[in-house]
């Protein structure tokens, strides 16, 4: 069933893609209107399944860790933590794009990983009970 489905998504995208260049094939080939090549198209997909796959399975593992290492009892407050940390990430990019457009993009990500390593690291030292997760 799941793979009829996935073949089914792959031809109507290649039919949309074939009906789409089919519809442009008259334009007057000025800027942005060419399609480019199949070649394109198939490796911006296959690029854009391959990290949202990688997403998917980065939270399954943290959902699974956090299963694991919560007791029982504690699991629902832990549950509510991830929510409130997951709704917050809005604040991280209004941050990281303000530093960026103050002192360009590679200094705003080399200062926010470095405010995350410190955070890290200072972390496992001051609460020794995170070094034993």
């Amino acid at each position: 069933m799941r793979l009829g489905l996935i073949a089914l998504l792959f031809g109507l995208a290649a039919v949309g893609w074939l009906w789409t260049a089919d519809e442009m094939q008259d334009m007057d080939g000025g800027p942005w209107t060419d399609l480019g090549t199949l070649g394109w198209f198939a490796g911006v997909w296959i690029v854009l399944v391959a990290v949202n796959a990688a997403g998917a399975l980065a939270d399954l593992l943290a959902q699974s860790l956090l299963q694991l290492s919560m007791p029982d009892h504690l699991r629902g407050r832990a549950g509510g933590a991830w929510v409130v940390a997951i709704g917050l990430a809005p604040l991280g990019q209004l941050q990281i794009g303000a530093l960026a457009s103050l002192v360009g993009v590679s200094i705003a990500f080399g200062a926010s990983g470095l405010a995350l390593v410190l955070l890290a690291g200072s972390t496992a030292l001051l609460v020794p009970r995170v070094r034993r997760l």
